[in-house]
C-alpha cells in the first residue's frame, strides 16, 4: 500500500520536460536543476535593490527523468524580516512566517526545495556556517543552496553528495522559459518594495517547536539553541585572505610581464643604437677612402699630364739651320722634277707637320713609300699611322 502511494505521489510530481532551456555550465551526471527564468530575474533584481546580503527561499518540485533526479524551481520568496548578527543576515521566526504566508498565497501545491544566499564580494565560496545551516534546516536530498555574487557576477548551486555527508558544487544548471503566472504575480506585487512591518492582526504566531517541522524540512537537533550563525568568521577571513593573495599574485604576474616587455624593448633599442653607431663608423670610413681615392686620382692625372707634355714637347734646334734646310729642300723640290730627285739622301731630322703621314714623308724625302719600315725602325715606331704634329723623326741616310 505504501509503495502504491509513493508511486502515485511520484506520478503527480512528474513534470513535463521544459522545451525552451538554456544550459549554464556543464551537465551534472547526478542531478539536473531547472530554474524558471522569472525566478532568476527576480533574484537578480533582489541583488541590485540594496547593498549587502540578501536571503531567499526556493520553491518547486522534483521529478524523475530517466535515471536522473530533476529539480524544477518555479518560485522564489524573499527572506524579509531577517536579523543582523555579528556574522551576517539570518532568518528569524518572522521571516519564516512571511514565507509561509507567501507560499499559501502564490505557490500552493509546491514545496520548499532550497534557499538563496546573495553575498557580494564573496563569489560562490561556501561558508562553514552556510553548510551547517543547510544541513540542519534543509536536510532532504533534493534541497539545494544557490549562491550569488552581484559584484563578481557569478552564481552557482550546491547539492548534497551521494553519501549525504556534505555539500558539493553542482557542475551547472538549466534556465527554462514557460508561462509562470504565480512567480509573475509575486514579482508584480513585490517589485521595488521594501519590507513592511506585519500588522498585529496579520501576525501568525509560529508554534514553539521547530520551524523546520512546520514546513516539513526536518527537525532541529537542539531546539533551545539560538539562531544559527550563517557565516563562519574564520571562513570569511580565509576567503578574504585568499582573494587578496590571488590579487597580489595577479599583480605580480602583470608586473613581471610588464618588466619583461620593457626589458625586451630596451634591449631592442640598444641593439638598434649599436647598429646605427656601427653604420655611422662604416660610412665615415667609406667617405675617407673615397676622399683618398679622389686625391690619388688627381695626383695620377697630374702625373700623366706632365709626362705627356714631356714626351710630346718639340725638341729645341737651331732655327737657322732648320730654315736653311727647309729653304734648300724647297729649292731642290722646285728646281727638279720628282723623277729627277737624287737617290742619295743624308740622315736628317724631320719635324712632323699637320696632315703628314709616314707614307707622305717617305715619298717626299726618298721618292718612294718603300722606306716607311726603315723610318719606323729608326724611330722605334710600332704603328705606322701613329705620329703627332711637332714630333721629330730621324730619317736614315740613303747612299
Amino acid at each position: 500500500m505504501a509503495a502504491e502511494e509513493r508511486k502515485e505521489r511520484q506520478e503527480e510530481m512528474d513534470a513535463p520536460f521544459p522545451k525552451n532551456i538554456k544550459q549554464m555550465g556543464s551537465v551534472d551526471p547526478q542531478c539536473r536543476i531547472y530554474m524558471e527564468d522569472y525566478v532568476y530575474t527576480f533574484l537578480n533584481q533582489l541583488s541590485r535593490q540594496e547593498k549587502g546580503e540578501h536571503l531567499a527561499v526556493l520553491v518547486g518540485q522534483t521529478a524523475q527523468d530517466a535515471q536522473t533526479e530533476c529539480l524544477y524551481i518555479s518560485g522564489a520568496i524573499e527572506g524579509r524580516d531577517t536579523a543582523q548578527d555579528p556574522d551576517g543576515q539570518v532568518f528569524t521566526e518572522a521571516s519564516w512566517a512571511y514565507i509561509h504566508r507567501q507560499m499559501a498565497l502564490y505557490f500552493s501545491g509546491l514545496s520548499i526545495v532550497g534557499w538563496v544566499h546573495i553575498q557580494p564580494d564573496f563569489g560562490v565560496y561556501l561558508m562553514g556556517k552556510d553548510e551547517a545551516f543547510h544541513k540542519e534546516c534543509f536536510p532532504e536530498k533534493e534541497h539545494v543552496l544557490f549562491l550569488m555574487d552581484p559584484v563578481e557576477k557569478t552564481d552557482g548551486f550546491y547539492v548534497y553528495e551521494q553519501e549525504g555527508r556534505g555539500l558539493r558544487p553542482a557542475r551547472g544548471y538549466f534556465l527554462y522559459y514557460e508561462k509562470n503566472e504565480a512567480m509573475q504575480n509575486y514579482m508584480i506585487e513585490h517589485s521595488n518594495q521594501k519590507a513592511r512591518p506585519v500588522p498585529p492582526e496579520e501576525e501568525v504566531a509560529p508554534p514553539r517547536p521547530s520551524l523546520a517541522k512546520l514546513f516539513g524540512l526536518g527537525g532541529r537537533k537542539n531546539q533551545d539553541t539560538g539562531p544559527i550563525d550563517r557565516i563562519d568568521a574564520a571562513g570569511r577571513i580565509r576567503a578574504v585572505l585568499h582573494r587578496k593573495e590571488e590579487a597580489q599574485t595577479v599583480a605580480k604576474l602583470r608586473y613581471r610581464a610588464l618588466t619583461a616587455v620593457c626589458g625586451s624593448l630596451c634591449a631592442a633599442c640598444l641593439l638598434m643604437a649599436l647598429h646605427l653607431v656601427q653604420n655611422n663608423g662604416r660610412m665615415e670610413l667609406l667617405e675617407g677612402q673615397m676622399a683618398a681615392m679622389e686625391e690619388s686620382y688627381a695626383q695620377m692625372s697630374q702625373t700623366i699630364h706632365e709626362t705627356a707634355q714631356t714626351v710630346f714637347a718639340p725638341q729645341p734646334s737651331n732655327a737657322k739651320e732648320s730654315e736653311q734646310t727647309d729653304d734648300a729642300k724647297g729649292e731642290s723640290a722646285a728646281q727638279l722634277p720628282k723623277q729627277e730627285q737624287p737617290d742619295a739622301v743624308a740622315a736628317q731630322i724631320y719635324e712632323v707637320k699637320p696632315g703628314d703621314t709616314l707614307w707622305d714623308i717617305s715619298r717626299t724625302v726618298y721618292g718612294s713609300e718603300a722606306y716607311v719600315p726603315e723610318i719606323m725602325a729608326a724611330n722605334h715606331l710600332e704603328d705606322e699611322n701613329w705620329i703627332v704634329e711637332g714630333q721629330r723623326l730621324l730619317l736614315p741616310a740613303r747612299p
